[in-house]
């Protein structure tokens, strides 16, 4: 629950940033500067709201009770799953969130409704991550649950490709629907693949650390590609190539712990 409500801040934040902006373009004056300068409000009443929190009591550790240190593995196969997962279906979220509107309007949607496509995809986006992580820890693994967000990706992202004038209402709930609950599942896998705090610490280093540093390149990517080719069918058709391997990831980062498979005999992964 505590993952879902995180991850629908996340997406929340996005949803109203991406639906107002263009509205406060107007209000100042077809001011650009004064639309994306407005959101740095938001963030600085974070900060005010965080500051009282520095000075928190926490409670004192219990030294009386053994932890085991464990450093994650580059080469355990969960904990790379798990970061692959988190790194693509980040790269997939970002590169939609940068160029969406700029596709739909390159096929003829105003600036206004491509606008409000992007803040419906985050809103759907919100539900979607409070739901999932919720029914996946009622299954007996995430499998099915993450390979159900790849799909629902890949479906959003292929009519983007085949037919985004039209069904672009339809593609924006899917590409929602896939990445609220894949943001959400990635989030859990690094909870629930590893056994204590220590290492699922360890491990969300790695996912979150790598896996991010994987999804930066790809706006940058996308936008390469259109310049390149003059279309953005590049760059969708790159998205729908990288949801392969995030199949992949889904299935072995869906199940199994970190250090559970051996790198060669008698030796673990993760001593």
């Amino acid at each position: 629950l505590m993952t879902g409500l995180f991850t629908m801040a996340l997406a929340g934040g996005p949803a109203l940033a991406t639906g107002l902006s263009v509205p406060l373009y107007h209000a100042f004056g077809d001011s650009w500067r004064l639309s994306l300068g407005f959101w740095a409000l938001p963030a600085a009443l974070g900060a005010l709201v965080w500051l009282p929190l520095r000075h928190h009591d926490r409670p004192a550790p219990r030294l009386d009770i053994p932890v085991e240190r464990r450093q994650i593995s580059f080469r355990d196969p969960v904990a790379l799953s798990v970061m692959a997962f988190m790194g693509i279906q980040s790269l997939v979220f970002y590169t939609i969130l940068a160029w969406m509107p700029t596709i739909l309007q390159a096929h003829g949607v105003s600036v206004e409704e491509a606008g409000f496509l992007l803040a419906l995809l985050n809103s759907v986006g919100i539900a979607a991550a409070l739901v999932a992580p919720v029914i996946a820890h009622r299954m007996p693994d995430q499998r099915l649950a993450a390979i159900a967000s790849t799909l629902a990706l890949t479906t959003g992202v292929t009519g983007l490709l085949v037919e985004p004038r039209q069904g672009a209402l339809l593609w924006s709930i899917f590409i929602g629907i896939g990445q609220g609950s894949a943001v959400s599942l990635a989030l859990m896998m690094m909870v629930v693949r590893a056994r204590d705090a220590a290492e699922a610490t360890s491990l969300s280093g790695l996912a979150q650390g790598i896996g991010y540093l994987i999804a930066s390149a790809g706006p940058a990517a996308a936008g390469a590609l259109y310049s390149a080719t003059g279309s953005w069918d590049a760059a969708l058709l790159l998205l729908l190539a990288l949801l392969v391997p995030q199949f992949l990831a889904a299935w072995w980062g869906g199940h199994g712990l970190v250090g559970s498979v051996q790198v060669r005999r008698g030796t673990p992964l993760s001593p």
